[in-house]
């Protein structure tokens, strides 16, 4: 790391925090976390849920799909159920 490209590695630096915040909420709308439901695309969720490796538990392991509560702080998850709906939030959807 230079003063040259320090910037552009900053950029590509990201952070999953261990003890993540899930809403009691849909796995759609913690995934598109801050979106207002109206701004809320669901191609793009699914989209996010494929790249975090995710969309096939949701569709094939969840009661309602994408429309599943989770619940408060995830209680409705596994442990490492958890950490996954989350590590795709806003960033891979509003791109």
């Amino acid at each position: 790391i230079t003063g040259k490209n320090v910037r552009a590695w900053q950029q590509r630096i990201g952070y999953v925090p261990q003890q993540i915040y899930l809403a009691d909420d849909t796995v759609e709308r913690n995934i598109a976390y801050g979106l207002a439901d109206d701004q809320i695309d669901h191609a793009r969720v699914e989209k996010a849920a494929h790249a975090a490796q995710l969309h096939d538990f949701i569709v094939d392991s969840l009661p309602h799909g994408y429309e599943t509560i989770v619940g408060e702080r995830g209680v409705r998850l596994s442990g490492g159920q958890r950490p996954r709906p989350m590590s795709r939030r806003r960033p891979a959807v509003c791109r």
